[in-house]
């Protein structure tokens, strides 16, 4: 083996490379691209959901849970395969679309008439 500098400089000249010809030979252009999934929770379109807070006496809270209480019981009472619970939350949205859905005149009237 010849170790003469000239030798040396010739080794290194070869094993040396251009780092972007390097870097686009490790590239192979017959693979697709691999599909990459962002990390973390997927996109959704769906409006979330965002704890807000409420003012209930000790009795209106009861009233309240007793509906939901109200609706499982008999869910379940009637047909016993229900996956649907229904709690706080889902009473209050319920009643506020409801409420919304409602005509003028009729939402006076339903109003007026809880009020009195």
């Amino acid at each position: 083996m010849n170790l003469s500098r000239n030798s040396i400089r010739k080794s290194e000249q070869h094993v040396k490379k251009d780092p972007t010809a390097f870097i686009e030979g490790a590239d192979d252009t017959k693979q697709p691209e691999p599909i990459v999934k962002p990390a973390g929770r997927p996109k959704t379109n769906k409006e979330l959901t965002k704890p807000v807070s409420i003012s209930l006496t000790k009795t209106d809270q009861v009233k309240l849970d007793n509906q939901a209480k109200r609706y499982n019981m008999l869910s379940y009472q009637r047909d016993n395969t229900s996956e649907i619970n229904l709690n706080r939350s889902d009473i209050v949205r319920l009643m506020a679309n409801y409420l919304n859905s409602m005509e003028d005149s009729e939402y006076l009237t339903l109003i007026n008439k809880i009020i009195r």
